[in-house]
């Protein structure tokens, strides 16, 4: 699902999911955050507004482009907005430089801007567990991954779905 989903808490003992997670902010803001993180990236007007994207299973309302992980997420928050500028650092980006360069992306969504959320963790581990696990959220709620997100972590590890 996402960071605040129902049913997901990655904190052991039934800690809130949310109690940590950052607010949504424009990619161009910075983060004073740089450490390990599991993060989502999500479509959205020029109000801040989510904007829906059709999935297989669903629409996913909060309009959700990828799910990751990292290490630094300052870092990965500048890498990610190089990447929105066409600067091949960040793949997910990079890919979604392309489709704004080469689809309909331009033109059927002309105020779009994006907005990312983090959930800072203590651990790479807990990070990659984190991503995967929202991940798999996502795809049992809409069928398939998000937009930008190429892969399932771990897909064939029925112990992790």
């Amino acid at each position: 699902m996402t960071l605040l989903g129902q049913g997901y808490n990655p904190h052991p003992k039934g800690r809130d999911a949310g109690v940590n997670c950052s607010k949504w902010r424009f990619v161009d803001e910075q983060v004073e955050y740089d450490s390990h993180a599991a993060y989502e990236v999500r479509l959205v007007n020029r109000l801040g507004k989510a904007i829906p994207i059709n999935r297989f299973l669903g629409t996913d309302e909060k309009g959700i482009l990828s799910i990751g992980m990292t290490t630094g997420m300052e870092k990965r928050r500048r890498k990610l907005f190089s990447g929105l500028r066409g600067n091949n650092v960040h793949s997910e980006a990079h890919l979604l430089f392309l489709l704004t360069e080469y689809s309909r992306l331009q033109t059927r969504h002309r105020e779009r801007q994006y907005q990312l959320r983090f959930l800072p963790l203590g651990s790479r581990a807990q990070a990659k567990k984190t991503e995967s696990r929202l991940i798999k959220d996502y795809v049992k709620r809409y069928g398939e991954v998000p937009p930008l997100n190429s892969a399932i972590p771990n897909r064939n590890d029925d112990s992790t779905w």
